[in-house]
């Protein structure tokens, strides 16, 4: 009976672990379910257990939006062209400065009446900004602005008839040019003597330095004259106008003779003369 009992005990066991088994096989608990649904995503056979590794990054996809192209000057645009402004300021360095002019005119005019003329020349000057010189009793000189030179000129010619008429253009551009490059040599000379004088230790020195300090101040004042006088020829041109006085002559009427002598002993003479 015992016997009996302890086969039917032992075959339930058996039957009910074999079920066990075949329903752990068949429904497997949800642990073990998420640990095998990891490796499903891997496409490429990856065993299951690890982690797959990222996928590289896609390529970036070029733009569908037109660049439009730019070119080198337009990319240089922001900031100025080195290139460009040396040249421009060898252009500056190498324009030509304009010429430096001094005008000249010298007039004679035969008019009727001089005192009237000479007015009419002194009012003209002072219409176009100019003033007068020097006036006498048959001359007049004028100082005109350069620009108005050849207006005045004109003007004054129609004043009367001309007799003579002479103009003159002075170029002082390369003298002044000159003046200038002396000017500024002798300032640097000066500068430079001042600042031996005040390091000099002897009294020889001294008056050595005094004496040479002393000719090139004169030559500065000398130069800076110079270059005063042909800045102001050349801004104001001169202008001299002389007047010949024209002298009415009486015209007599001719005196009529008759063809014969006895005529005027009859008083015909007379008669004809009224």
């Amino acid at each position: 009976m015992n016997v009996r009992l302890l086969r039917m005990v032992a075959l339930l066991v058996a039957c009910a672990s074999t079920a066990c088994a075949q329903g752990s096989m068949a429904a497997p608990s949800p642990a073990f379910a998420k640990v095998e649904a990891a490796p499903e995503p891997m496409s490429d056979g990856a065993p299951g257990g690890m982690s797959a590794p990222p996928p590289p990054p896609a390529p970036a996809q070029p733009s569908r939006t037109p660049s439009t192209p730019t070119s080198m000057p337009a990319k240089r645009a922001p900031g100025p062209d080195k290139d460009a402004s040396g040249a421009e300021q060898a252009g500056e360095v190498a324009s030509p400065r304009a010429p430096m002019l001094i005008y000249t005119a010298d007039l004679t005019l035969a008019v009727y009446d001089v005192g009237p003329s000479l007015a009419k020349v002194e009012d003209l000057a002072k219409q176009v900004g100019g003033y007068l010189a020097r006036r006498d009793d048959r001359a007049i000189t004028i100082r005109v602005p350069a620009r108005r030179f050849d207006e005045a000129v004109q003007r004054i010619e129609g004043f009367g008839d001309v007799l003579h008429r002479n103009v003159v253009a002075e170029d002082v551009t390369e003298e002044f040019r000159d003046l200038e490059v002396r000017l500024k040599t002798l300032h640097a000379v000066r500068d430079r003597l001042e600042q031996l004088l005040q390091k000099a230790q002897k009294v020889e020195e001294s008056v050595a330095i005094e004496r040479e300090l002393e000719r090139v101040t004169g030559e500065l004042d000398r130069i800076q004259g110079r270059m005063k006088f042909l800045h102001d020829k050349a801004t104001f041109s001169t202008i001299t106008v002389t007047f010949s006085p024209r002298h009415t002559e009486d015209v007599q009427k001719p005196t009529f003779r008759l063809p014969v002598p006895w005529l005027n002993q009859l008083g015909l003479g007379r008669l004809l003369s009224l």
